[in-house]
């Protein structure tokens, strides 16, 4: 199936569960799936996952384009999913409750939508699963909460959720099998690398690099005169971060919803990586084979651009003045 014919599909789809999804309500968990042997701890940093220059870290892509599907999410009242293709911004679900802006979170493969059902900051529910051209699941324990965005697996076949109290697992979304993860020392996961081999663990100010099952932390070096506000998301070495950056002082994060950044950050440097161009970066994330998708303005454009590791632009698609105030959530190739 050609991009388009593809794309031409999953419009026809999206568009068909307007109705039925308009109003639904949402609260979030979080991601990360199989361990990819490519983003196993550097053979340099045996005391975990960042501590040196990754030396087993996924091929470099250098090539690589934006012929799929960028998805954004609406905030208020025009809060639901949006797609881009060609230029053109359709709305394919409306929902403006806090709960689905909270944690509503698309599969890799852009087939399925989770969200979780609570719809007040805090509160527990179970996970409702929508796939496109389908039908709906709610799947999970009733006290998933909504202070952590689930996060899929690169195979989009689970997401790993918080639940109970200070439990983490991941939830298969079509048998609906939870499966516990180990306890990680500290506070909380934050977010997965997009192919769960890596996470975020913060405990008070301190934010580290972690295995996924919790085990060899690394501090994360914050650029001097910084603090991290918001990191939305982990390059699949564990190396860098996409992160919103507060002067020090500023109040902390909270556990709003982390869709917006300002900077890319070498985790074991601290050192902020500039954008070509001179760009100035909105928000992004990292897909599994190390590339990254970045919003940014450049010379007062509104674009999305796929950068390969090595921060060369391979594709960029401009944002249409529809989508001005929507956050980027997705891209399915």
């Amino acid at each position: 199936m050609t991009p388009r014919t593809r794309v031409a599909a999953l419009a026809a789809t999206l568009i068909a569960l307007v109705a039925v999804t308009a109003c639904s309500a949402n609260a979030p968990g979080s991601p990360g799936t199989s361990t990819s042997p490519a983003a196993s701890t550097p053979a340099a940093a045996p005391s975990g996952p960042a501590s040196s220059a990754p030396t087993s870290a996924p091929a470099q892509a250098v090539t690589g384009n934006i012929d799929g599907t960028l998805f954004f999410l609406g905030t208020g009242q025009a809060g639901g999913i949006y797609y881009l293709h060609n230029n053109t911004l359709t709305l394919a679900i409306s929902d403006p409750s806090f709960g689905f802006y909270q944690s509503a979170t698309m599969s890799p493969d852009g087939k399925k939508l989770a969200w979780v059902l609570a719809d007040m900051a805090g509160a527990t529910g179970q996970l409702k699963v929508q796939t496109f051209g389908g039908g709906m699941v709610v799947l999970g324990p009733s006290t998933i909460s909504n202070t952590y965005t689930p996060q899929w697996s690169a195979d989009s076949s689970s997401v790993i959720v918080g639940y109970g109290s200070g439990s983490w697992g991941r939830l298969n979304v079509t048998t609906g099998v939870m499966t516990p993860m180990p306890s990680a020392s500290g506070c909380c996961f934050g977010v997965f690398s997009p192919d769960g081999a890596y996470a975020i663990l913060r405990n008070g100010v301190t934010n580290s690099v972690v295995h996924a099952n919790g085990s060899g932390p690394v501090p994360i070096v914050t650029p001097s005169g910084q603090v991290y506000s918001r990191i939305q998301s982990l390059s699949p070495d564990g190396r860098h971060i996409i992160a919103l950056l507060r002067p020090t002082g500023s109040p902390g994060g909270d556990a709003g919803r982390a869709l917006g950044a300002n900077a890319v950050v070498d985790t074991v440097t601290g050192a902020v990586v500039p954008m070509a161009d001179g760009g100035q970066l909105k928000g992004g994330f990292y897909l599994p084979n190390g590339n990254a998708v970045l919003r940014m303005v450049v010379g007062g454009a509104d674009r999305v651009r796929l950068v390969s590791p090595a921060g060369a632009v391979l594709d960029e698609v401009s944002v249409p003045p529809a989508a001005a105030n929507h956050l980027l959530l997705g891209y399915a190739p």
